[in-house]
């Protein structure tokens, strides 16, 4: 680690009132908490797609051409829009709090940094 990462671990610990090694466990372990949050975020995100999937197959066959069909055509174009940055965002925290979450943790210290 760099001078400037472990001073700051140093301080922070002191403040705390605990150790730089416990410091990290405790940054290593939510890591993992962050992993299960951006798998329950996913699964949230899933679970609205399929109900929109359901509700728009339904109201789809039964109305025919007009204007029932723009609003559920513009509903899943925002809904997909609105459902890919939280996805995109959980994707990339799943990746790296659950393969590395010493990366992960290292990477929270360095932008408060």
């Amino acid at each position: 680690m760099s001078e400037k990462l472990e001073n700051a671990l140093m301080e922070l610990a002191a403040q705390l009132g605990t150790t730089v090694e416990h410091l990290w466990g405790v940054l290593v372990r939510q890591a993992q908490v962050e992993g299960v949050l951006a798998v329950l975020t996913l699964t949230a995100i899933g679970a609205v797609g399929y109900g929109l999937y359901r509700l728009t197959k339904k109201y789809w066959c039964k109305t025919g051409q007009g204007e029932t069909e723009v609003l559920l055509v513009g509903a899943w174009v925002l809904g997909v829009i609105f459902a890919a940055i939280p996805a995109a965002f959980a994707v990339h925290t799943l990746a790296t709090s659950l393969v590395n979450p010493e990366y992960w943790a290292l990477q929270r210290i360095l932008g408060l940094l």
